[in-house]
């Protein structure tokens, strides 16, 4: 039979469930914000390395057991003329613009692949599985074409690009320098172009 006892005690372990499920939710919004980027969704640097850690191993073991491993890949990217954006429209579009360059990249990679937004407006991307090295030529054609369409009329934003390949024994830190070394170089040679295409000649390290 249930009585007033019983009416408290249920009301007592409701409540406790529900302190429970709240703190649990605000756990997991904490911890999830410490991984990503909050504008644009994307994980942030510190998630970056960690889960690129995690695809280095994998790559270093399957080195070890085979002679032609399949490939990883890293991308750094970065918005040409990006600033010319927040000065002449303001930082609110900038933001809207991170937005959808961060849309960009989500559609035109794949499921496995990692994408971090790494500074103002600097991605980079770590393409695991790789079965040839012109699948990130395939890629890059695919997303500088993609930002292309992003731009203002006035203002001639453009992806450039970096890109390096893991090798046995190369850690994250010095992929992501190598990789981006070549974005730089991407625009110098942009510059001296005076256009072009945002990649390097040279993208694929020996």
């Amino acid at each position: 039979r249930w009585d007033d006892a019983n009416v408290d005690l249920v009301v007592v372990l409701a409540s406790t469930l529900i302190a429970t499920l709240r703190r649990c939710l605000a756990e997991e919004h904490l911890h999830e914000q410490a991984r990503t980027d909050a504008l644009t969704g994307l994980i942030n640097r510190a998630e970056l390395y960690h889960r690129f850690s995690e695809l280095l191993a994998r790559y270093e073991r399957s080195a070890k057991r085979s002679s032609t491993p399949l490939g990883l890949g890293v991308l750094y990217c970065d918005l040409d003329h990006f600033k010319h954006v927040n000065d002449r429209y303001g930082h609110a579009t900038g933001d809207r613009l991170l937005v959808d360059v961060a849309a960009v990249l989500r559609e035109n990679t794949r499921e496995g692949d990692l994408i971090a937004r790494v500074g103002g407006d600097e991605f980079i991307l770590v393409c695991p599985d790789l079965e040839s090295p012109e699948i990130l030529s395939v890629v890059i054609a695919r997303l500088t074409h993609a930002v292309d369409a992003l731009a203002p009329d006035d203002i001639p934003l453009r992806l450039s690009v970096g890109t390096a390949l893991a090798r046995p024994g190369l850690g994250a830190d010095e992929l992501i320098r190598l990789a981006d070394e070549r974005m730089y170089r991407a625009k110098r040679e942009r510059r001296r172009s005076g256009g072009g295409a945002g990649r390097t000649a040279d993208a694929y390290p020996t």
